[in-house]
Parts: C-alpha cells; structure tokens; sequence
C-alpha cells in the first residue's frame, strides 16, 4: 500500500498515507519498507528530511540484503550525509549491491576503480564494471564503456564498440536523466551528458528535486549559471555559481570559468561584492603573483645560469691559453738545453 500510495497508483498520490504504511510494514522487519523509509528521510517526502535517520532504515535494509539499500548505503558514505565520509566503506556497500545485479552500483564501482576512490586505481577492474552495468542497459555506464574502448583504459581500443556503446546510450533518448534515476542519487562522477549539461529545463528540474549529491549538484548548478550568464541573466547566474562554491564543485573540478564569471560579475558592480567574490578575487590576484613570482624566479636562475656559464667559459679559455704559453715555456728551454749541450760536446771533442 505505501507503494501504491507514494506512486499514486489505483489510489491518489499521498506521500504522508505512504509513509503510515511504509512505516507499518518496516517496523515487521520488511526490508523494501525500511529502504523506502530511508529514501523519505533522505528526500524529506512526507516527512522532514533527516539525513541521520535515513542512514539509520537503509542500514536495517542493507544488513537483510536489500541491494537497494546497500547501494544507498555507500552513497551515504561517499558523500558523508547522515555518517562520516569514508570511501572504503562506500566502496563495500557498493561491491555487496553489484555482486547482486544492482546496476547503479556496478557503475558506481567502476567509477570507484577509475579514481581509486576507496580502492586501489584499476583501469581493468572499471571497465569490467563498467561493462556489467551497460550490459544492463544503464546508460552512463554505455557512455563510460564506451570510453574505455576509445582511450584504450582497461580495455583495447576499439572504433566498433565505442560506436555501438555511444549508439545504445543514445538510442536510450534520456538525454542523462539516467545520471540520478540509479539508486539514491548519481555517484560522483564527471559522465553527466554534454546534452544535459545544456538542457536548461532538465537542469532546473533536477536542482530543485534536491536528490542530488554535493558534487553533481555543483556541476548542475555551474552549468545552469553557464547558460544563464551567456544570456546576460547575471543575478540568478551568481546565486547558482555561489551554490557551485559551496558544494565545493570547484575545489575538485580543473573547471574554474564559473568563478571567473563570478568574479567578473561582481567587478563590473553587477552584483553586491560578497565574501565569495571577494576570496575569488583575492585567489586571483595571489595565483598571479605566484605565476609572476615563478616567472621572475626562472628569468634570474635562467641569467645567474648565463653569468656562470660564460665565466666558466672564459676562464677555461683563459687557462688553456696559460697552459699553451707554458708548454711552450717549456719546449724552448728544452730545446735552448739540448742545443747548448750539443754544442758543449762538441767543443769537448776539438779539445781532445
């Protein structure tokens, strides 16, 4: 019943109904209930979101078996929501949800493997996970397989499967929706569709749904900003760049642009100068520095390494040209000696 509810199927959609049975059915120890339960908490549907209590029923799922909970366990762990981050365990869960067929978790664990993300780096073991989950028809995972066969990592490069893998992902037509529609919420990972990243009702839908975990939210957020920054809209554009600062979206991605918008947004008085603003500025001008320091700590090395060398050189010049005028010393002596003692012999013989 709390599924029928909570899907408005045969009966009106009524979140708080769902939970009342939900509740009915995990309190008797059903493991599906207990996971559905942690799901509400997580997404606060029909009840506040607690992020704690959540971690609290998806446990009671995992520890019966529930590769849905056990998947939602070590999205939890990675993300350090309602228990600490620890990528290790993330790791485990993950594995316990795979060895069961899950197939967001088998994406997952090949993400895990081509990071080593709470194991060791394994470009063989990603793409043999990689290869399970889109053997399923999960499409980040087409998309992932497929570009393991074009650079060649875990697997040898192969025009013909990267073509089929992209072809089966595309044929999919979801546009990415797939990215948060496995398990609890989209691993984090950087194989968000170029599609969806420019798509700004998917990008709007998903931010709001809040299912999101910290790093995909902030990727969603930048790339929201993006459009709307392009667009000259430059008011919501720095409140979802702000957003993208505080999921720490740009303290793990080598994609900065967002916080130079940011930056020039507030330097042109288009915005109120912020405590963000104005630390992206300050890392500006200190990351310039540095560069200008760098730079001008290779130009003296470069002309200290000049000065030595050229001395070097004509210092050995100038010894070599002492050592020639001294050999020559010495050979003129020699043969001043040896005429001279000739000349002695000679005249002792007249003599004698």
């Amino acid at each position: 019943m709390g599924t029928l509810y909570f899907g408005g199927v045969g009966v009106p959609k009524n979140d708080e109904l769902a939970v009342q049975w939900f509740r009915k059915a995990a309190d008797q120890g059903d493991a599906h209930a207990q996971s559905a339960i942690g799901f509400l908490y997580s997404s606060g549907k029909g009840m506040p979101k607690n992020d704690e209590l959540a971690a609290q029923w998806f446990r009671k799922a995992a520890d019966q078996g529930d590769a849905h909970a056990q998947s939602a366990m070590g999205f939890l762990y990675s993300s350090g929501k309602g228990v600490p981050k620890n990528d290790e365990l993330a790791a485990q869960w993950y594995l316990k949800a795979a060895d069961q067929g899950d197939a967001h978790a088998r994406f997952t664990m090949g993400v895990f493997y081509s990071k080593g993300l709470g194991v060791s780096h394994d470009d063989v073991q990603a793409a043999w996970w990689f290869r399970k989950a889109a053997e399923q028809g999960y499409a980040d995972a087409q998309r992932a397989i497929a570009s393991c066969y074009r650079e060649g990592k875990g697997v040898p490069k192969d025009s013909a499967q990267v073509f089929e893998w992209y072809r089966r992902a595309e044929a999919q037509g979801k546009d990415g929706e797939q990215n948060i529609r496995g398990g609890l919420s989209m691993p984090r990972s950087r194989v968000a569709s170029r599609s969806l990243l420019k798509n700004e009702a998917l990008l709007r839908k998903y931010i709001s749904e809040g299912s999101l975990d910290a790093w995909n939210l902030g990727q969603f957020c930048d790339a929201l900003a993006t459009i709307l920054y392009e667009r000259g809209d430059f008011a919501e554009s720095a409140d979802l760049y702000r957003r993208a600062y505080d999921n720490e979206y740009y303290k793990y991605s080598k994609d900065s642009k967002g916080l130079d918008n940011l930056n020039e947004i507030s330097q042109r008085g288009l915005i109120p100068r912020d405590s963000i603003t104005a630390q992206r500025i300050q890392q500006v001008r200190s990351r310039n520095f540095a560069y200008a320091k760098r730079a001008n700590l290779t130009a003296v090395r470069g002309a200290f390494a000049a000065f030595i060398a050229y001395h070097i050189w004509v210092y050995s010049a100038h010894i070599t040209g002492m050592l020639y005028d001294f050999s020559l010393f010495i050979a003129g002596g020699l043969a001043w000696g040896t005429w001279h003692f000739i000349i002695h012999i000679f005249e002792n013989d007249s003599r004698g």
